[in-house]
């Protein structure tokens, strides 16, 4: 039996019918028959309540399908809407298939469900929902508001930053292009992602930052680009001594690079 399991908690499972309605609708294929909750932190390391698993379970063991993140149910925050709901979930679970032939982030499809039942107009979540498109989340949303049109989001880097940074006069921060050398490098702002004493992060920029900084660069390796991570690996042989031992942001930023340095070496 095909199951979408939420994360103990999440708040979600009053939306069971909907949620198997549109995931079934976006992949047929998928005949998902129920839905429920466990505890997803114990059995898949999978910590946030907005994350969940579609499993195939066959006398009692779980094979996963596919792993699906969820919006929070209101606008909030422009700039943590995304990021907030994808990680640190989303780099854990890559860390588990750095290792696997496949270069997709985590060896399976992902889903992202906008469950706001509303209209969005903020130039920065339009940004962050059609960076999850074009780097290969499948986005669905559950209320229909036609937020974006996925058939219009370009899959080439250069259309896709004019469209989506340029034209909504947002900033190019942590990255540029360079087209004619067919170059993407990642930019580290120091003063953006370190608290004053440079020891740890600020909040929870480093989320924003990975948001940008990932799905950008999926996006520019699938268009033929060389990935320049120097900057970001700099950042953190230069900063992770300060950090406190085993940090888990600074894991999780070296599980990203290792994943960069994986994309490398898939020739699109």
């Amino acid at each position: 039996m095909v199951k979408l399991i939420l994360n103990k908690g999440s708040a979600l499972l009053a939306l069971g019918p909907k949620l198997i309605k549109v995931l079934n609708t976006k992949n047929y294929k998928l005949k998902i028959e129920s839905v429920e909750e466990n505890d997803l932190n114990t059995d898949f390391n999978l910590e946030q309540k907005r994350t969940a698993l579609i499993v195939n379970e066959v006398d009692g063991v779980q094979y996963v399908l596919a792993y699906v993140f969820f919006s929070t149910d209101v606008v909030g925050s422009r700039n943590s809407l995304v990021s907030q709901s994808i990680f640190p979930d989303l780099t854990k679970a890559t860390g588990l298939f750095i290792d696997s032939p496949s270069f997709s982030l985590l060896n399976h499809p992902i889903y992202y469900i906008n469950v706001i039942d509303d209209s969005i107009s903020a130039n920065t979540i339009l940004r962050d929902f059609a960076l999850l498109s074009a780097s290969g989340f499948h986005y669905i949303e559950l209320f229909q508001h036609n937020v974006i049109d996925i058939t219009k989001i370009p899959s080439d880097i250069n259309k896709f930053v004019k469209k989506y940074f340029d034209d909504a006069s947002l900033e190019r921060k942590y990255f540029e292009l360079n087209e004619a050398a067919k170059t993407f490098k990642i930019k580290v702002v120091i003063s953006d992602l370190l608290n004053g004493s440079q020891d740890d992060f600020n909040g929870s920029e480093e989320k924003f930052f990975w948001t940008q900084m990932l799905l950008t660069s999926i996006i520019a390796a699938k268009s033929g680009f060389q990935i320049d991570f120097v900057e970001y690996e700099y950042f953190i042989n230069t900063y992770e001594p300060r950090f406190s031992t085993g940090s888990k942001k600074m894991l999780r930023c070296k599980t990203i690079l290792n994943y960069l340095k994986k994309l490398q070496l898939k020739k699109y």
